[in-house]
């Protein structure tokens, strides 16, 4: 749906007038409201008067300003026509009586609270969530919410995704507790997003209850050093795991090995993180991905025992030289992708077994390009069989396979060298 972002100026005010082109249905993205002094700065025609998709309404977050943020909020009224609303830099401590309005807010799906440090409520909470026997926000799926707020959450069983950051000095005892909240208030999340929470050292017991969690990630949080056994246990339905830029990690609890639904594991930038012993008992686990790092110990160990791995990506190891012998052994293998390994000089020499392997994408390696070419170089024969090819010495962009980029016709190889 269309688009609009409209920037308040200075002693300007705001009214629709302003937005001559905005239609019914297109989503709004209102930025710079710290300008705007009072409510009544907020002239006719308001938002009420049009079925908006969407809006999103923004202060600068390094505005300090309390009573006039919960006035302007206030006279900006939307539509009950709204069906995803974000709010953005609130300062206020209270919410207007119309975030609370069943007859306004009753068809949102999508909610997002961003830097809205010191907001005391969310919109709406439990007390409000029912008017006259209707559960409002019944649909509710999709819940972002930037900084960890000061408000303890209602209950919100519809709510399926739930991405949370925490990005300021605020959130550093919040962090576990709000994790805590998450498990016990949202009992059918499918998919849990933790981005930037930098004193957490621990997760916490309670997110084994989610057994309907589907989906993990955790993202920037450097002081992550371990995971309780218990965590897994009770994650039965989770399809994907995934740990980025998680420095202090250095293990992953036994327990791992019981997700006996998990499909995807991603590993990216945790250098000292390795894999447990009996990987062998993941037998739904079809796709690995590791990048980053420059250890020369632990990187590999596990993989091997993953019994149907269809689908590898090894990324950006600078000291590493070669590749494990295991590789080759590896018959369940679809998909491969090895990239920025400048000291790989070689491929296994039992790589050639490799029979069911489909596509195989080699970049930014530049010594072992050299052994690989068709049907000159001294190691093509280990890739010779392989239908898809794409070797790259340069790339401007690290990406995952994308089968546009390859042919599929009599092993042909697609040798591509980036021009400086």
């Amino acid at each position: 749906m269309p688009s609009t972002t409209f920037t308040v100026r200075p002693n300007a005010g705001f009214s629709l007038a302003d937005l001559p082109n905005l239609q019914p249905g297109d989503n709004l993205h209102i930025k710079g409201l710290q300008n705007l002094r009072n409510g009544g700065d907020v002239r006719e025609p308001n938002l009420s008067s049009m079925r908006l998709n969407r809006l999103h309404l923004a202060w600068d977050r390094n505005t300090n300003s309390t009573n006039s943020a919960e006035e302007v909020l206030g006279a900006l009224r939307p539509h009950r026509d709204l069906t995803g609303f974000r709010l953005s830099g609130y300062r206020g401590m209270n919410i207007p009586n119309w975030m609370t309005d069943i007859s306004i807010l009753g068809r949102l799906v999508d909610v997002k609270l961003m830097n809205c440090i010191n907001c005391s409520q969310l919109p709406p909470l439990e007390r409000v969530l029912r008017i006259e026997g209707v559960e409002m926000l019944s649909q509710l799926s999709k819940l972002s919410i930037q900084s960890i707020p000061q408000f303890e959450l209602p209950s919100l069983p519809s709510v399926k995704e739930v991405y949370v950051g925490g990005e300021t000095e605020e959130d550093i005892d919040h962090e576990a507790s709000f994790l805590r909240d998450i498990a016990g208030k949202m009992p059918n999340l499918k998919e849990l997003m933790i981005d930037a929470f930098h004193q957490l050292t621990v997760l916490p017991n309670e997110l084994s209850s989610l057994r309907s969690l589907e989906e993990l990630y955790i993202i920037d949080c450097n002081k992550l050093e371990s995971i309780p056994n218990n965590v897994f246990y009770g994650l039965i339905s989770l399809r994907i795991l995934s740990f980025v830029i998680c420095h202090s990690l250095n293990s992953l609890p036994q327990s791992v090995t019981t997700l006996t639904s998990l499909q995807r594991l991603i590993i990216h930038y945790c250098p000292e993180l390795i894999l447990p012993a009996n990987m062998n008992m993941l037998n739904s686990l079809r796709e690995v991905s590791i990048m980053g790092g420059d250890r020369r110990r632990g990187i590999y160990n596990g993989l091997e025992d993953i019994p149907l791995l269809q689908n590898l990506s090894l990324r950006d190891f600078p000291s590493l030289r070669s590749l494990p012998d295991w590789l080759g052994d590896t018959l369940s293998l679809q998909e491969l992708e090895i990239s920025k390994f400048p000291k790989l000089t070689s491929l296994p020499d039992n790589f050639d077994q490799l029979e069911n392997l489909q596509k195989l994408c080699i970049d930014r390696c530049p010594r072992l390009v050299n052994r690989l070419a068709r049907r000159t170089g001294e190691d093509w024969y280990k890739i010779a069989h392989v239908p898809i090819l794409s070797l790259r010495l340069e790339s401007d962009v690290v990406h995952p396979i994308n089968e546009e980029e390859y042919s599929n016709s009599d092993n042909e190889l697609d040798m591509e060298v980036d021009e400086p």
